[in-house]
Order: C-alpha cells, then structure tokens, then sequence
C-alpha cells in the first residue's frame, strides 16, 4: 500500500509538480517574509517529487553553484552590488538622479532610470537601478509597491530585441535569421511595454513635489553621459568581447559582464576613490550575502526542471510530451510552451532554450525567414510575458527584496500591463502573419 501511494505521489503529471513548486514558493514567502525559505521549499518539494534521489538531489546543487559559469554569475552579483554602492557613496548615483531629475520630472525618472540600466543585459540588473528610483522619492511620495513595478517593468523594456541579452542572440542563432530581422520585428514590442507601463505603472507616479529634488541637486547635477561612465564601460566591454574575443564565452557567458563590471568598479574607485572603512562595509553587507543565497537557490531550483531525472527522462521533456500528448494544436503550442517555460525558469535564455527548438520544429524541417518572423512575437512575446509573471525571477525577487513589498502582491499587480501587453504581441503577430 505504502508503495502504491509512493507511485501515484511521483507519477503526478510534470506540469503539476511544477505548477505546485512554485505555488509553494509564493505560499513560503508570504508567511515567512523570506523570499529565501519560500525558493528553498520550493526547490525542495520539486527535487524529490520530480523522483531525484537525496545522492542525485546533492549532486545537482554542488553542480549548479559551484562550476565555474556559476560562481562567474554570483559574481556578477556582487559587482552590480558593489558597483552600485560606489556609485551612491561617492556621490555619482545621487548626482545622476539629479541629472535625469534636472531635464525630467519624477515620473518620467522613474521609468528612464531603469530603463539605462536595462541596457545592461545582467542578471539581476533591477538591483541597480532600484537604489536610483529611491534617489527620486527621497520624500516618500511614491508607494513600495509601485517603485517596485516600475523598477521592474521598465528594466526589461529592451529585452525583447536589444542584440547584447543572451536570450536574443540565442533566438537568431536557433531560429537561423539575422539579429536585424530579430529587432526589425520585435522592436514595436518594446513601443507596447513602454505604453502598457505608462498606462498601468506611470500615471500613478506623482510628477513633482515640492521635495523632488533640492536646490544643492540643482547644483551638483551634471551632464549625464560623463555620470553614465561606469555602465557605459560595462556595455562598451561587453561589445568589446562579443566582436573580438567570441571565444571567451565558451568558458563563461558571464566573463564579459563580470569584465565589464571589474573594469567599471576600478574605474569608479581611481575617479572618486572610497576609503577601507567604506569598502569593508559595503564587501559585508547583507544585501550582498542575502542576494548571492537567493540567486545561488534559484539557479538549484532550475538545475531541477532541466537535469536528467535518475531514470533518465527530465521534467522539461516530461512537459513537452504531455502537452502533446493531450492533442494541443501547433499553434496554442507555440504559445504555450515558451509561456510555461517562462514561468518556471524566469529567465529569457532559459525559456528560449527550453522551448523554442520545439517551437521551430513545429514550423515544418525548413521553414523560411519570413515563416520564422511571423511567429516571433507570438512565442518570444508570452514566453516574455510569462518571464516578467514568473515567481522566480532573479530581477523580481531582488526588487521586491530592495523595497521591501510581496512577492504575490507585486506579481497580482503586473497582471494588467501584461495582458494589455499581450493584445499588443498579437497585433503585430496578426500584422506579420498578413504579409
């Protein structure tokens, strides 16, 4: 009896187990306050009811935090952390605020701060721009919840098209297209977030106050670009390592960004150098320890879906067979499975991984430039979609841990822009299927 119950507990469909870990997830961490414990259980509940073993559990933990593509992306981490807090404690971040403040108003900085930073593709690139929109609101003016949001929505603006996200180029190299025809279709994406923002986020954002910023801003604000210095440096090293050194990647996909971001930092302390004490601090913060757990856990929580289960199958294949299994018509599958795969891994490279070689085969064995593109918006655009709705989103998780706000509250609250976003992925798919 024991061991028919044993059966039946494991042999629950794939899209249950994942289904319910990450209701888990959001349960754990609205009772506790951690987003921390909330992913541990999670993580928990779906290794052993996946069918891993306690050996093969431990195994696939060990793997996916201490190789070295994972300790290069924990230390990314920390560099947006430390890059960030030489930033506001040598003055540049609050001189930047200014800067933006002096030629914008509140709202319109709330979504241009974040929306900068975007422009840097890495992994939970929302923690630096959240300390930015908290410069904006110096007289609390702006509710937790919708720092949150915006910090949050317009960070990822860019991610559908911009060529340096690694789930872009990961999309042209799979679907075979040049990256121009990657961003000739999806840029009006980025058009329909930012109204989507606007409409749902912004317009509940105060324009000024009295407090918006003080006369010693006016003073200390400069030209943006030279402030801009440290991020462009990311960005320019980036390129630098795309175009000249390709082959670097093979070692880490984060060597660049963690390159990038090392140069920057150096930069920062040689302009406007910070003493030991200052650097001891901010080396030993808890946000950085509290951070690199949460980012650390969540890359467990994805080894889980996407590692060989003992007997040799994985949650991720089990999913696919399912759903086809259930006779779900091409079309609703090119939605679905990058939407569901979003929303377990919450990251673009992982959804576009996941699902799109599925994806492309269901075009037929040579689909043509033209077939690819039509369907672009409709499966990178709810693949998207269900990344920003997505429970284990390093960026989401990381914003809300900054302002303090819920994990379920935040995610209740992006419900609206990303369905009226979604109206939007549908036109211009309906546009391209006309041509």
């Amino acid at each position: 009896m024991e061991n028919q119950l044993v059966v039946s507990f494991l042999s629950v469909p794939a899209l249950w187990k994942i289904g319910l870990s990450l209701a888990l997830i959001l349960v754990i961490q609205k009772l506790s306050r951690s987003l921390l414990a909330g992913v541990l259980a999670g993580s928990a509940l779906l290794a052993f009811w996946a069918g891993h073993t306690p050996q093969s559990a431990l195994s696939i933990m060990l793997e996916s935090t201490f190789t070295f593509d994972g300790m290069m992306l924990l230390a990314v981490i920390v560099l947006v952390i430390l890059l960030s807090s030489q930033m506001a404690n040598s003055g540049m971040m609050a001189e930047l605020v200014a800067a933006v403040q002096k030629r914008l108003n509140r709202r319109a900085s709330v979504a241009l701060l974040p929306a900068l930073i975007g422009l840097l593709p890495m992994p939970g690139g929302a923690l630096f721009s959240a300390p930015l929109i908290d410069d904006c609101d110096r007289d609390k003016a702006v509710p937790p919840l919708q720092k949150t949001r915006a910090n949050y929505w317009f960070r990822h603006i860019w991610e559908f098209w911009w060529p340096l996200y690694p789930g872009v180029l990961l999309t042209v190299e799979l679907a075979g297209i040049r990256i121009w025809q990657m961003m000739i279709v999806m840029f009006p994406l980025t058009l329909i977030a930012v109204l989507s923002g606007y409409i749902f986020i912004l317009r509940r954002i105060p324009k000024d106050h009295a407090a918006h910023i003080s006369e010693e801003g006016h003073r200390t604000a400069g030209q943006i670009l030279p402030l801009l210095s440290p991020v462009l440096i990311v960005i320019s090293t980036y390129l630098a390592f795309m175009l000249l050194l390709p082959g670097t990647e093979a070692l880490s996909k984060y060597l660049p960004m963690v390159s990038g971001l090392a140069l920057a930092v150096l930069f920062v302390q040689i302009r406007r150098p910070l003493d030991a004490k200052i650097w001891k601090t901010m080396l030993f913060s808890r946000k950085i320890i509290s951070m690199v757990a949460i980012v650390a856990v969540i890359r467990i929580y994805g080894a889980y879906i996407e590692n060989p289960l003992p007997d040799g199958s994985s949650l991720i294949v089990l999913l696919r067979s399912e759903l086809a299994a259930q006779g779900i018509p091409a079309g609703l599958l090119i939605i679905l499975l990058p939407f569901i795969a979003a929303l377990t891994t919450g990251l673009s490279i992982g959804f576009v991984g996941a699902s799109f070689p599925v994806v492309l085969s269901l075009l037929g064995p040579t689909p043509t430039d033209l077939q690819i593109m039509q369907i672009l918006p409709f499966a990178y655009g709810v693949g998207f979609m269900g990344m920003m709705l997505s429970p284990v989103h390093v960026c989401l998780l990381v914003t809300n841990e900054h302002f303090g706000t819920g994990l379920s509250a935040s995610i209740r609250t992006l419900i609206a822009p990303v369905a009226f976003t979604s109206l939007g992925f549908a036109l211009v798919g309906g546009l391209w299927m006309m041509v």
